[in-house]
C-alpha cells in the first residue's frame, strides 16, 4: 500500500525490512546479520490474512484486506527484546534473568508411513470439493 504498493517482496527480504533479523551470535562475533527463519514473513502473513478473513465473515460487510509482508513482519516482531546468547562446547544457551537456559537440540522424528504416490488423492479430493477433473 502507499509508496510501496508496486514493490515485490519475498519472505526473507520482507522479514528483514520489517525488522525480523538477528545480529550474529558468538563465536562469529561481528559477522553479518542472520535471518530469523526461512521466509518467515510468508506464513505469518497467511495467518494474519486468515484471521482478517474470519473476522470479515463474522461481520455484516465485505472488505478488502491488504496484508503487506514487511508490515506483518514488523507487527510480529513487536518491541525489540534482547537476551544474552552464548555458545560453548555444551551448545547454545540464552540468559534469562540470572539463569542460563540451554537450547535443546532438534529431535528427529521418524515417518509413520510412506507417502502415497503423487496424485493418488487428487480424484477423491476433487469429488469431495465438487471440482471437475482436468
Amino acid at each position: 500500500t502507499g509508496a510501496a504498493a508496486d514493490r515485490i517482496g519475498f519472505g526473507d527480504d520482507a522479514a528483514v525490512a520489517g525488522g525480523l533479523w538477528l545480529e550474529r551470535c558468538p563465536p562469529a562475533g561481528a559477522g553479518p546479520p542472520m535471518f530469523v527463519a526461512d521466509a518467515v514473513a510468508d506464513p505469518v502473513a497467511g495467518l494474519v490474512a486468515a484471521a482478517a478473513g474470519a473476522a470479515a465473515l463474522a461481520g455484516p460487510r465485505a472488505l478488502v484486506a491488504e496484508v503487506p509482508l514487511a508490515r506483518v513482519a514488523a507487527w510480529a516482531r513487536g518491541p525489540m527484546v534482547t537476551a544474552p546468547v552464548a555458545v560453548d562446547g555444551a551448545g547454545w544457551a540464552v540468559g534469562v534473568g540470572d539463569r542460563r537456559v540451554a537450547v535443546r537440540a532438534p529431535v528427529h522424528r521418524r515417518p509413520r508411513r510412506r507417502a502415497r504416490p503423487l496424485g493418488a488423492d487428487s480424484d477423491p479430493l476433487r469429488a469431495e470439493l465438487a471440482v471437475p477433473a482436468g
